[in-house]
């Protein structure tokens, strides 16, 4: 029982970071390749690092004034983050990764297969 289970949050963690890379947003053109970026591409969440280091995921981002608004919650819309354009060292957004899902998807068949040959030989009588 205890190796289902665990074997279900592996699959259940692995396929949650599997299909997603993040990609870095080019930010030279200073403050306003941020609206920008937001303008043209509508991005659900973004990961910002500041000044100090802190990286933290915006959902909703949108920029208001010199400032860039989110919540970091997508189940309490109330816990809400703003931060100043100007101490924003770097944006990346992700994207689909089709070598991760395809790795994802070959590490789940090789397991099963290992899991049938394990079973299969473990159904052999021993004399």
């Amino acid at each position: 029982m205890r190796t289902r289970l665990a074997c279900a949050l592996s699959a259940a963690l692995l396929s949650g970071l599997a299909c997603t890379t993040n990609r870095a947003v080019d930010l030279s053109a200073g403050p306003q390749s941020i609206l920008h970026y937001l303008e043209s591409h509508h991005a659900a969440d973004v990961q910002v690092t500041d000044s100090a280091g802190e990286r933290i995921w915006l959902h909703g981002p949108r920029v208001s004034g010199d400032s860039l608004f989110g919540t970091l919650s997508r189940d309490e819309p109330r816990a809400r983050r703003a931060i100043a354009l100007t101490s924003i060292r770097s944006l990346a957004v992700p994207h689909f990764s089709a070598g991760k899902t395809f790795g994802l998807i070959g590490g789940v068949v090789g397991t099963a297969g290992l899991v049938v040959i394990i079973l299969a030989d473990a159904a052999q009588p021993v004399y």
